[in-house]
């Protein structure tokens, strides 16, 4: 580790501490009242802690202070925003119910996937000490435990909400359990880094407005004629509806085919440019690091939900892992690094048909969207041409941030094919996939994105990411060059739900994104306006 990645560690540390002191002392004065000391608090306070204790922690999730049960994550956050101080008591005492409800789901969600990672033995000393009833397995043991403490905790919790009679209660309640909430890792630290590296922050800055300046007008290409070709289990479409089709089956229908520059002669080792599945090996977990099996293709899905522009949608996720991105000219270059992957994110729209594609890296770098045609033509419908030194009328002027880069747009909403350049891994175009034709291809497997987040190593279970969401033993040169900006781990590949882009000046996330870099028509998601069709 360099002198300046362990300064911007430090200093994350004293972050976090300087929070910590700083909510205690909120608690003191205002808002929540502390549990009072019970089994079942103590149960989950020492679970939390063994986790800990294991490195077994996972980044998306984000714990309440004093009341660990509690477990929010990002729409959840959202969700508690949405609090209106006018709306009538009854009204913001249900948001309120709800919020914790869910977050009681969450903390379940959240104890299950990290039991898997911590050793048994440690599991069965837990067990042992809070005399936890009998199960068929340590882990099962645990969890039972866990939950029924946890229930009876939020049962609790949901009866004081309950009792909250006046405006008073309800905005210090839903204002300081805001405020418990633990910061995430997409913002932690990001001033004390500032602070701690001032004096070449000036350097940092010029460097990456040159980027800035440039980053929206960036052309990607590459010779896509012999590229290897990697198409997902199956490639014809169906003549069902989409919009009655439940999340495995839209992941599968609208997966993508992957193609890859293959270059005649490179520097590096050429699987280089082979995406897999995905596996972890190393001594120890200090030295845990993923290995990627080339030989068995692999796609990690998810489906997110997102209400944009007032319209609940759903989101296929497809996420790729290359074993590097290697050195590509011989000379300075601090992108180099061990494993790296692309996300390919599909918008739907209310009839579950693809309006919006997006592809950035896992580190968060070389975002671009690739719209559908017919976006484009509502969009000119609503306000004509595009503005001044932008190709397309969706294209927004974001002040004082990179404006989107889209590269093109997509005739079709059917089977696409993104282009992916050797080497820099980085994508060309989102296109209709006309079918291989008498090219060779490779099938790909479609995997849940759960198995990163749990796979065996050394006979137990482990995270492909790191308790601060970075994939391990991938850090590269530009997390030291640009730490000074605040960015933690520049470069780094990460976890879903931990992933900021554009020099962190957007969060992939936030479901305000897409209605802020692009000028998105009215009914743009509506399901009487499809903006696609299907191609047979």
């Amino acid at each position: 580790m360099t002198a300046i990645s362990s300064v911007a560690r430090a200093a994350s540390g004293v972050c976090r501490v300087a929070i910590v002191t700083f909510v205690i002392a909120l608690a003191g004065c205002a808002g929540l009242r502390p549990h009072t000391s019970s089994p079942d608090a103590a149960l989950v306070a020492d679970l939390v802690a063994l986790f800990d204790a294991a490195k077994a922690g996972d980044a998306r999730y984000l714990v309440v202070e004093d009341r660990p049960f509690l477990v929010f994550d990002q729409q959840l956050q959202e969700a508690l925003a949405a609090w209106s101080p006018v709306a009538a008591p009854a009204t913001r005492r249900a948001l309120l119910s709800r919020a914790v409800d869910r977050a009681g789901v969450l903390g379940e969600e959240r104890t299950r996937l990290e039991l898997a990672r911590v050793p048994d033995a440690m599991l069965a000393e837990f067990a042992a000490a809070h005399e936890l009833p009998p199960a068929d397995t340590v882990v099962e043991r645990v969890n039972r435990g866990y939950v029924a403490a946890s229930t009876r905790l939020r049962v609790h919790e949901l009866a004081t909400i309950d009792r909250l009679a006046d405006d008073t209660a309800l905005a210090s309640y839903h204002s300081q359990l805001s405020a418990h909430i633990a910061e995430s890792i997409k913002t932690r630290g990001r001033t004390w880094r500032q602070l701690a590296l001032l004096p070449i922050a000036p350097f940092v800055r010029l460097w990456m407005g040159m980027h800035v300046a440039t980053a929206a007008d960036e052309v990607v290409t590459g010779d896509f004629s012999d590229a290897t070709l990697y198409v997902p289990p199956d490639a014809d479409d169906d003549d069902s509806d989409p919009a009655q089709l439940g999340d495995d089956a839209l992941l599968a229908r609208f997966a993508p085919v992957i193609a890859v520059e293959r270059k005649d002669t490179v520097r590096y080792d050429p699987d280089a440019d082979r995406f897999g599945e995905v596996q972890m090996s190393g001594s120890d977990l200090a030295h845990a690091q993923p290995r990627i099996d080339v030989e068995h293709p692999a796609v990690y899905t998810y489906v997110q939900h997102a209400t944009i522009d007032g319209v609940a949608l759903k989101q296929l996720v497809y996420t790729f892992w290359f074993p590097e991105r290697p050195r590509l000219n011989g000379g300075f270059d601090p992108e180099v690094g061990a494993t790296q992957g692309a996300i390919i994110r599909v918008t739907l729209n209310a009839a579950n048909m693809p309006v919006i594609y997006e592809n950035v890296s896992s580190c968060g770098c070389y975002y671009k969207v690739f719209p559908a045609a017919d976006l484009e033509r509502l969009a000119t419908q609503q306000y004509g041409a595009p503005l001044k030194r932008k190709h397309f009328v969706l294209e927004n002027d974001v002040p004082r941030k990179i404006d989107v880069n889209l590269p093109n747009l997509v005739d079709t909403g059917s089977r696409v094919i993104a282009s992916y350049t050797g080497g820099a891994h980085d994508v060309a175009s989102i296109a209709p996939y006309a079918g291989a034709g008498e090219r060779a291809h490779r099938t790909y497997r479609l995997l849940p994105y759960e198995a990163l987040e749990n796979l065996p190593f050394n006979g137990g279970t482990i995270s492909m990411f790191d308790e601060e969401g970075l994939v391990r033993s991938a850090d590269r040169l530009e997390a030291t060059l640009l730490a000074a900006s605040g960015m933690y781990h520049a470069g780094t590949p990460r976890q879903r739900g931990t992933l900021m882009i554009y020099f962190d000046q957007a969060d992939f996330d936030d479901p305000t994104l897409l209605p802020r870099y692009l000028r998105l028509p009215a009914g743009a998601f509506a399901a009487e306006h499809p903006v696609a069709t299907l191609a047979h």
